[in-house]
């Protein structure tokens, strides 16, 4: 209850952020419901899916910046293929391109300014990444939709600048 109460408190500020970021990497919160159900409330936040693409998201990251205890069991990801994976999971750079990793730089430093601003201290960068490598036959057309970009599709152009992971 707490959190859906400081939720609707700073809910202003939040829409004000997201307005002049359309690119924010913050969750995007459709809606906040209460239901009663005999006697029994219980809180519902809506959030849009921050993995919705055209384009199969191959690995899931759930990075915090912290080392102690973020990194998934092996029993977790042999049980699980779209497993979430944790910081120290991601032991490679990501290629992205100077134009991208700017904008990309730029946005989590607002995005993490405001959630200063509100003295929120326990968040997390939900990363998804797509391996055109991969690419199935019925995602054929995923290419050319992430070449034009979209909000969120921090793909890489020409140059070859890599954001280390520990950079995140």
């Amino acid at each position: 209850r707490a959190e859906a109460d400081f939720l609707l408190e700073v809910l202003c500020h939040y829409f004000e952020h997201v307005a002049r970021h359309p690119s924010t990497l913050l969750p995007r919160f459709c809606g906040l419901y209460e239901v009663s159900e005999k006697g029994r409330d219980v809180l519902i936040s809506v959030e849009a899916n921050a993995f919705s693409s055209q384009c199969p998201i191959h690995e899931r990251y759930d990075l915090k910046g912290s080392v102690v205890g973020r990194m998934t069991r092996e029993e977790d990801k042999a049980k699980d293929a779209n497993v979430i994976l944790k910081d120290l999971d991601l032991t490679r750079q990501l290629p992205l391109g100077l134009t991208c990793r700017s904008l990309l730089l730029t946005q989590l430093k607002s995005d993490c300014q405001f959630l200063e601003n509100l003295e929120i201290v326990d968040y997390s960068l939900l990363l998804g990444v797509h391996n055109p490598q991969r690419l199935e036959p019925n995602h054929a057309n995923c290419i050319e939709s992430v070449a034009h970009g979209k909000p969120h599709s921090w793909q890489s152009d020409q140059s070859t600048h890599a954001l280390p992971a520990n950079t995140l």
